[in-house]
């Protein structure tokens, strides 16, 4: 019995080996390391399987071969792919690493790729030397600043499997496995307890890990200065839940046809919970009845406008209800004449935030139908902490102050547009 218990755990530790390859692998690496930690996740990744045919004291367990072909030889080209650069990685050469970058700058209203590189091995640069390159490319653009991100994947030589995407894959196929051979065992040692849920833990971190392979900037033009941004994120971005459940946290009862009217209550109560302060918040709603929590902090507008395009990419590919935003805005008091305004609005972002003077809290709702807007200040907030308080508040706007929505104005209405002509 006692061995039995602990017949998964040279497994579970191989797996994790595997993960810890992977969770190495960044951005700031050099090629030998990040080369290196894809040749060791392949390798012990492919191990991990071999070590628990060990175990099991043969390779036809029926356990073993039920949750084989149900999880980790379920997608054959998957399964096909992770064997071959194993293959290769052990017997033939080192993982053939290619990385991209894309340079994507934004406006108010939209995103535009500006420049694209591919490295290898053979040839890679720094920001500090791409800066010369995209100072001319910037000039052009905006005579006060740019907003732009770096955005980088990596691929194969061929360029047409993005590797690591493709290994994320690969690792929740094998989660799914470990967790099924853990249960169908019924295993109680408390050293495999502990190795699976690390082996989850990490998982998890790595699924975050695309996410870092962007960097968020701002140049100022007349400065001729680079600044660097700094995000933090409350949650895993893009990951749906049934509206229900966030109802059931929260304690209230769900109204049909009020599922905004409770966004604006939640936020205006997690916003005077917090000092009067509210990260920046999206609710991706789907027409499943689940939704996508985007909420974040971060120290350039830039980021924002990245948020914003990738939201509006899935509400054109995928299946979305309604987009709901909360955020502050800051407001600069009287300005008397046309030159004060000129000069406000020729100074760069960070420079004209330190002139605010007050900040409303404003709430959005966009589908393809509408787009509905409420903007609450100072004592008004206290109107808006029930869904009831909302329906009766006062100062609903429906507004055109909403220029910085349109990437998903754009995307609501083309596939409003496709839809119409799909069904012609």
């Amino acid at each position: 019995m006692e061995q039995n218990d602990k017949i998964l755990i040279p497994f579970l530790q191989k797996v994790y080996s595997a993960l810890k390859h992977l969770d190495n692998f960044s951005v700031s690496n050099d090629f030998y390391d990040n080369i290196s930690d894809f040749d060791g996740f392949f390798s012990e990744y492919r191990s991990s399987t071999l070590v628990l045919q060990k175990s099991l004291g043969e390779n036809n367990n029926p356990i073993y071969q039920k949750n084989l072909k149900e999880f980790l030889l379920k997608d054959e080209q998957l399964s096909k792919w992770m064997n071959d650069k194993r293959v290769d990685s052990v017997h033939k050469q080192p993982f053939n690493l290619h990385k991209h970058l894309q340079v994507v700058a934004y406006s108010t209203n939209s995103s535009e790729i500006i420049l694209e590189k591919e490295y290898t091995i053979e040839y890679d640069e720094s920001f500090e030397k791409l800066q010369k390159e995209l100072i001319s490319e910037f000039e052009k653009q905006n005579p006060v600043e740019v907003n732009f991100s770096l955005v980088y994947f990596f691929t194969e030589e061929d360029k047409k499997v993005d590797a690591f995407n493709l290994s994320m894959k690969a690792i929740k196929a094998m989660m799914a496995f470990m967790v099924a051979m853990y249960k169908d065992l019924n295993i109680q040692d408390s050293t495999c307890a502990t190795l699976l849920e690390k082996n989850i833990e990490l998982a998890h971190s790595i699924d975050g890990k695309t996410f870092t392979f962007i960097r968020d900037y701002c140049y100022l033009v007349q400065k001729q200065q680079f600044i660097g941004g700094e995000i933090l994120e409350s949650n895993i971005p893009y990951y749906k839940i049934p509206i229900g459940k966030i109802y059931e946290n929260y304690g209230v009862k769900r109204q049909l046809n009020d599922d905004f009217a409770f966004f604006v209550s939640m936020h205006s109560l997690i916003y005077l919970k917090q000092h009067q302060h509210i990260m920046p918040t999206f609710f991706v709603k789907y027409t499943d009845d689940t939704i996508a929590i985007v909420s974040f902090d971060a120290t350039l507008r830039t980021t924002f406008y990245r948020k914003i395009n990738e939201i509006a990419l899935k509400v054109k590919n995928e299946e979305v209800e309604a987009v709901y935003y909360v955020t502050e805005f800051v407001t600069y008091g009287s300005i008397s004449n046309k030159e004060e305004f000129e000069a406000l609005i020729q100074l760069p972002y960070i420079e004209r935030r330190k002139k605010s003077q007050n900040s409303i809290l404003a709430f959005y709702q966009i589908s393809k139908d509408e787009i509905k807007c409420i903007l609450a200040e100072g004592e008004q907030i206290n109107d808006l902490l029930s869904p009831q308080g909302v329906a009766q508040f006062k100062k609903e706007h429906d507004t055109s102050y909403h220029f910085f929505l349109t990437p998903l104005v754009t995307a609501f209405a083309s596939k409003s547009i496709e839809e119409n002509v799909t069904n012609e």
